[in-house]
């Protein structure tokens, strides 16, 4: 490195001897040899002190490649998280694959090494890595041995012998077990294939085999599994696993066997359209003998000639001719499969044929005599009534019970058909029950089931008519037997009877002054409910408004809001007849602020049957007007004061409330002075002269009156007038007085007080009050009276003004 000043054209240089040492190159950990049995596999794990890994210190985090190849198997790495295949896949005989060391080591600590299928000998498995980014490398091989299996055996006995049609088991117990062993099946598939000339074999157990020619029981099959499911029968043996097999041959004898028999009834009685069942418990069994049969099947034919046949239970049985329930028919099967079909025949004979009839033939007969049936009865009330929307319940505890009788049906199925003419019908119970048409709970279905399951249907059957539907309806009833097609029916006619439109109970009209509520309830005499015969415990509707104000529900318990809310001027709610008449119980008319004049409460009510009522309220709020007292008159001394105290003008007004009004003051010969300033404003003029507009709440107004001075005009003697109005601001009410004042008496007084009102037509005076008054030289004062000289008056009044008065 060197450097230079351009400006002095000094410089100095000086090196630095760099040393580059050699990387080491990647090693690989493995064992020297490895050894298998044919068809099995190797792994190659730390935990089998056979692992193979990889060691390359120059690697760090970079990615090395790894190759792995075997001649005669597959490869299968434990791990391919963070690795990435350049050639091959995982499970090849070859592949290259590149990651981490780290990745490397942990997929190839688990290695698994699987033959190829049924390879013996040598094998060799090459590993080999390199690193990219020093391109040093390293390899290494495992040698491979792989070791052949032995062939299955077989053990047969040398000739047992059996009777014609007997079935010999082959089992240690008798001393002529056939068994199998292959020591390298493991839990592989072994192949057995057995054949006799004449007849067939049936292993004692077919569970975990599956058969890949002829099946189980015939003359020949082949069947695979594991060694230890095919040890019960046994002749030719094949592994498919490793190709190795072994062969054998037992050598049976065949004796003759003795001829079938049947046991029969001579004779069997049975009812007209009713059918017989051949059974131990009413002493008429049939059942087949064959000791000889084994388990072959036999052939066993029967017949009628007026009716037909049906076998109990024909599992493990087949028919050559006819079928089950004909008038004839073969059914073939083991001895076991026939006498378990015969323990339940049944005889139906033709519908309606009475008279004798021949059956089984077959060796045996049955002679059978056919009697007359009776037929079904179906029970019900002839008439019925109920309320519109309301379900009749047909029930033996309300005397309007549904029955049904068959007297020939036994346990067989009988079907019963049900419509109604304007509902839907439920059945109390469907257990037992199977229908043919339509579902429990529409207006029409058929069902079929034992005459006590249809009983216990119909006691409690219920009838939901159409909603609203009124007048008449009826339940038709009609059975039938599908045995012997008798049946029976019958109709049910009842009155459906409309219930009432429901409606709102209220007063026709209320009264209330401006800016105060309305309380409707029973104590005010006013009270508002719902009434509905029709509604039930279901959700009804109510919807309230009103025009100017609010209404306030005394209750919202068990009601939701469909609109509005409560407290609003309209709004929809829905609840029970119980909730809502709770709401309304106490509900509360609030009008608009310092509104006056005609509202309407309207009120709209549904029942939960779609009717519904309207009614309203015709609501007036009265206007209550301002007043203002004052005296009518006063006196004043010549360039004397005269002071309005003691409450002597006041304002009063309902709707004032804290809004801002208005008092304008005039005076005529003299000047006014309130009786206080704070917080007063000034719309015009001043304080302490001849007119004046001051504005505030209306407790401030009256506190700045209480005390206002009148001082007339300097050395003037005669009449002056003090004008006084306010006005409402919000409704513009306004209420005015006039006060006369004579001037240049010797001292001050007041006329009697008056109250005036706005233009409304009545006035209403405040309880009585006296004001200070005077007749020649006598004072009279609301709480002082007594005579003194006129030239004492002037003391008089100083003393007044001295007391707070005037």
């Amino acid at each position: 490195a060197s450097v230079s000043d351009p400006t002095d054209s000094l410089s100095a240089s000086t090196s630095v001897s760099i040393t580059v040492a050699a990387l080491n190159a990647p090693a690989i950990s493995a064992p020297g040899s490895g050894s298998l049995s044919e068809n099995g596999s190797l792994t190659f794990s730390s935990g089998d002190s056979n692992a193979i890994s990889i060691m390359d210190a120059a690697a760090g985090s970079n990615a090395d490649s790894l190759t792995l190849s075997a001649s005669d198997g597959t490869l299968t790495l434990a791990s391919s998280n963070g690795l990435s295949f350049t050639n091959g896949t995982n499970g090849s005989s070859s592949f290259t694959v590149s990651g981490t060391v780290t990745n490397l080591n942990a997929a190839l600590n688990g290695l698994v090494y699987q033959p190829t299928a049924l390879y013996s000998g040598s094998d060799s498995l090459s590993v080999s890595v390199t690193d990219p980014g020093d391109t040093l490398s390293a390899s290494t091989s495992v040698a491979l041995t792989v070791t052949a299996l032995s062939a299955p055996a077989i053990s047969v006995p040398g000739s047992p012998a059996l009777t014609g049609n007997g079935s010999p088991a082959f089992s240690g117990g008798n001393g002529s077990a056939l068994s199998y062993t292959d020591s390298t099946a493991g839990a592989h598939s072994d192949s057995l294939s057995q054949s006799v000339s004449q007849g067939t074999m049936a292993l004692g157990s077919a569970a975990g085999l599956s058969f890949t020619t002829g099946t189980n029981g015939s003359a020949t099959f082949t069947a695979s599994s594991p060694v230890a499911s095919v040890n019960s029968a046994i002749n030719v043996v094949t592994s498919p696993g490793d190709a190795l097999s072994s062969s054998t041959n037992a050598s049976l004898t065949v004796n003759a066997l003795a001829a079938p028999a049947i046991t029969a009834p001579g004779t069997a009685p049975e009812t007209e359209n009713i059918s017989l069942v051949f059974s131990s418990g009413n002493s008429s069994a049939i059942s087949v003998i064959d000791a000889a049969a084994g388990s072959n099947s036999d052939s066993l034919s029967l017949s009628v000639s007026s009716g037909r046949l049906t076998l109990g239970p024909t599992t493990g049985s087949s028919f050559t001719t006819g079928t089950n329930g004909s008038p004839s028919s073969t059914p073939t099967g083991m001895i076991a499969n026939l006498n378990a079909a015969l323990s339940r025949l049944t005889s139906a004979p033709t519908t309606g044929y009475t008279g004798a009839d021949d059956r089984l033939s077959n060796s045996s007969s049955v002679a059978l005599t056919v009697n007359a049936a009776s037929p079904q009865v179906i029970a019900a009330p002839a008439t019925g009534s109920m309320s519109e929307n309301r379900s009749p319940v047909f029930s033996t505890g309300n005397d309007h019970a549904v029955s049904f009788a068959n007297a020939a049906a036994g346990a067989s199925s009988d079907s019963l058909t049900l419509p109604v003419a304007h509902g839907m019908l439920t059945l109390a119970s469907i257990t037992g029950l199977s229908f043919t048409t339509d579902t429990n709970g529409s207006a029409s279905f058929t069902v079929s089931g034992s005459a006590a399951n249809l009983n216990a249907a119909l006691n409690g059957l219920i009838d939901k008519p159409r909603a609203m539907h009124v007048e008449s309806d009826s339940l038709s009833l009609s059975g039938s037997d599908r045995g012997d097609s008798l049946s029976a029916a019958t109709t049910v006619v009842y009155t459906v009877t409309a219930l009432s439109a429901p409606a709102i109970v209220a007063p026709p009209s209320g009264t209330l002054d401006q800016n105060r509520s309305l309380v409707f309830s029973t104590s005010n005499g006013n009270p508002i409910s719902f009434k509905g015969s029709a509604a039930g415990s279901g959700s009804n509707s109510l919807t309230m408004s009103v025009m100017h104000g609010t209404i306030t529900l005394a209750s919202t318990t068990g009601l939701s809001f469909n609109t509005g809310l409560n407290g609003s001027a309209s709004f929809t709610v829905t609840g029970t007849a119980a909730n809502l008449n709770a709401a309304l119980s106490g509900m509360v008319y609030t009008p608009t602020r310092n509104f006056s004049g005609l509202d309407s409460l309207a009120m709209q009510v549904s029942d939960p049957n779609g009717r519904s009522a309207l009614t309203n309220v015709a609501l007036r709020v009265n206007v209550i007007a301002p007043t203002l007292t004052a005296p009518t008159t006063g006196t004043v001394p010549q360039n004397g004061t005269l002071t309005f105290s003691k409450r002597a003008i006041k304002i009063a007004d309902v709707n004032a409330s804290t809004d801002i009004e208005q008092v304008v003051l005039t005076a005529t010969h003299g000047n006014l002075r309130l009786g206080s300033t704070i917080g007063i404003t000034f719309v015009s003029g001043a304080n302490n002269s001849a007119s004046m507009t001051i504005s505030g709440t209306l407790t401030s107004l009256n506190a700045w009156l209480n005390g206002l001075r009148f001082t007339p005009t300097t050395d003037f003697n005669g009449s002056g007038t003090i004008s006084i109005k306010y006005t409402d601001a919000k409704n513009g009410l306004s209420v005015s007085t006039n006060i006369a004042v004579t001037i240049g008496t010797s001292h001050a007084s007041f006329g009697p007080p008056i109250q005036a009102a706005s233009h409304q037509p009545t006035v209403v005076s405040p309880a009585s009050q006296s004001t200070p008054s005077t007749v020649g030289g006598t004072v009279t004062s609301p709480n002082l009276s007594g005579t003194l000289p006129a030239d004492d008056l002037a003391r008089w009044d100083r003393f007044m003004a001295a007391m707070g008065r005037s």
